[in-house]
C-alpha cells in the first residue's frame, strides 16, 4: 500500500487494476516456488485433474458472471467452435482411427448402432465425432451458412466455405455438398443485393426433391435401364429403381393408407421392429407420405409457400431461414432429413417459422 501513497492519483486506478491481475499470479509463484525449496511432494497427475476438472469450469464460470458478454457473442462463438470441432474431428479421422467407430450398445435388448464404419469402395466414409458422415458433414453445412449469413468479411467468409467443403468432401457426403454449395451461392448472392438468386435456388430444391420420386412411382427402372442411363450413380439410381417405389408400396399397404403408417413405420425405427421391411425412404417428401400420408402434402406445401414469403420479406432472420430452408430441401432429395438431428433441428425451425407467417397473413 506504501507503494501507491507515492504514485500520482491519476494512475493509481490504472496501477491497481493492473495489480488485481497479476498479484494472485506473484503469488501462486511464490507459494510454487517455497513449495520446491522444502522439497515437499508434487503429484503431477493430481494437479492436473484438479486444474481440468475444478480450476478451468470455475474460470469459465466466473468470467460468464463478471463479464456478461453479448448474446451474439456468446452464439458466434458457439458457432465458431461446434465448426471447428465438426471439421476438425473428421481431418483427423483422415489420419486416426477413433476407437467409437464401429462400436454398438444395447438398448432395451436390442443393439444399436454407435458410430458407423462404412465405406464406399475402398474410400472410408469420416464421421470425425458424430455418428456418421453424414451427421458430421449435416451439421458443417448448417453452422457455416448460419456464420457466413451475418459475416461482412468476404476473405472470411471463403475460408470458412473453403474449410467446410474440404470436412464435406472427406466424410464423402455428396448430397450434402451439392446442398452447401447451392446455399453458399445463395449467400453470396444476398451480400450482393441479389435476392432473387437464393428464391430462384428454393424452387428449384422443391422440383429437385419432389419429381423424381414422383417419377420413380410411375416409371419403372428396371437394371438394364439403369445401366444405361450412368452405372457411376448406382445410388441414386438404385433409390429410383428400388427404395422409393418399396416405400410406397409401404405406404399403401397401410391399414389406412391416406393416414399413413405412422411415426417409426419407415425408416431406422424399422431397424428394431421389422428388419425384413426396412426402408430408409432417402427423401423428404417419401419419408413423410409413408409416414403421415396425405397430411404430407399440406405440410410440405405449407412450408413451401412459407418461406417463398420470407424470401420475400424484410425479416431480420429471412437470410438465415432461407440458407437453411436450400440445405434442407436440396439434401432432402436424397436423404429423408427427419433422422438427422441438426437438420431435423432445423427442419422443424423452417416448419414453425412458415407455419407463423402464414397465421400472421390469414384475414381475421
Amino acid at each position: 500500500m506504501a507503494f501507491f501513497l507515492i504514485v500520482p492519483r491519476a494512475a493509481q486506478p490504472v496501477l491497481h487494476q493492473i495489480f488485481t491481475i497479476i498479484a494472485p499470479v506473484l503469488a501462486m509463484a511464490a507459494i510454487g516456488f517455497a513449495w520446491v525449496r522444502l522439497r515437499m511432494p508434487f503429484d503431477n497427475n493430481t494437479i492436473t485433474d484438479i486444474i481440468l476438472n475444478v480450476g478451468s469450469p470455475c474460470l469459465l464460470f466466473s468470467t460468464l458472471l463478471t463479464r456478461r458478454p453479448e448474446p451474439g457473442a456468446l452464439a458466434e462463438i458457439a458457432v465458431v467452435g461446434l465448426s471447428m470441432l465438426a471439421c476438425v474431428g473428421i481431418v483427423g479421422n483422415a489420419y486416426i482411427a477413433y476407437p467409437w467407430i464401429g462400436a454398438n450398445f444395447e438398448l432395451g435388448g436390442k443393439e444399436i448402432a454407435g458410430a458407423r464404419d462404412w465405406s464406399i469402395g475402398e474410400r472410408q466414409r469420416l464421421a470425425g465425432f458424430a455418428r456418421s458422415s453424414f451427421d458430421a458433414a449435416g451439421q458443417i453445412a448448417i453452422l457455416a451458412a448460419l456464420y457466413n449469413v451475418g459475416e461482412p468479411r468476404r476473405w472470411l467468409r471463403g475460408a470458412i466455405w473453403l474449410l467446410a467443403a474440404t470436412a464435406v468432401m472427406l466424410s464423402t457426403a455428396r448430397g450434402i455438398l451439392l446442398a452447401m454449395a447451392i446455399a453458399a451461392i445463395a449467400i453470396e448472392g444476398e451480400h450482393l443485393g441479389r435476392r432473387g438468386v437464393a428464391r430462384a435456388s428454393l424452387a428449384l430444391g422443391f422440383a429437385w426433391m419432389a419429381l423424381p420420386p414422383l417419377l420413380a412411382w410411375t416409371v419403372d427402372f428396371s437394371q438394364q435401364a439403369r445401366l444405361q442411363l450412368h452405372a457411376s450413380h448406382g445410388s441414386y439410381l438404385d433409390r429410383l429403381a428400388n427404395m422409393w417405389p418399396q416405400a410406397r408400396d409401404l405406404w399403401l399397404d397401410a391399414p389406412v393408407p391416406w393416414l399413413g403408417r405412422g411415426l417409426g413405420g419407415i425408416g431406422a425405427a424399422q431397424t428394431l421392429f421389422e428388419p425384413a421391411r426396412f426402408n430408409a425412404a432417402d427423401n423428404l417428401l417419401v419419408y413423410q407420405c409413408v409416414a403421415l400420408g396425405a397430411l404430407a402434402l399440406p405440410l410440405l406445401a405449407g412450408a413451401a409457400i412459407g418461406l417463398w414469403r420470407i424470401g420475400a420479406s424484410a425479416r431480420a432472420d429471412a437470410a438465415t431461414l432461407v440458407a437453411f430452408a436450400l440445405i434442407v430441401v436440396w439434401y432432402g432429395a436424397v436423404s429423408n432429413i427427419v433422422e438427422h438431428p441438426i437438420l431435423a433441428a432445423a427442419y422443424g425451425l423452417l416448419l414453425q417459422r412458415g407455419a407463423s407467417l402464414l397465421r400472421a397473413r390469414r384475414p381475421s
